[in-house]
């Protein structure tokens, strides 16, 4: 089995702050065996309201991939729920990263 390694670009409080009262984190990156995936984490209420102001806006809601929903978008509740969704074999049903996209990333792992 492959280790499971987490990475964001920015792990200050600031950004904690940010992303709890956000509910939003667009850095967060898994990596398994080389492989390493981007996941888009959201709470409900921010997806609700993104989702409420692309079909008002526009008629339609453009989702992103690899969505994972947390009750708190925080570190803690972050790597808890990917380490529930390695075991789930989530990993295996999503696309890597290209490797030209990796490098233009500064991650530190969490």
């Amino acid at each position: 089995m492959n280790e499971l390694e987490i990475f964001c670009s920015d792990i200050s409080e600031l950004k904690e702050f940010d992303s709890v009262n956000r509910g939003y984190r667009s850095d967060i990156f898994v990596k398994i065996g080389s492989n390493f995936f981007r996941l888009h984490v959201y709470d409900i209420t921010r997806l609700k309201q993104d989702f409420d102001s692309e079909i008002s806006i526009y008629g339609y809601f453009g989702i992103e991939p690899n969505i994972v929903l947390v009750s708190k978008v925080d570190l803690k509740h972050i790597t808890k729920t990917i380490a529930n969704l390695y075991k789930q074999k989530y990993f295996e049903q999503i696309k890597p990263l290209p490797k030209e996209e990796l490098a233009r990333c500064n991650l530190n792992r969490i």
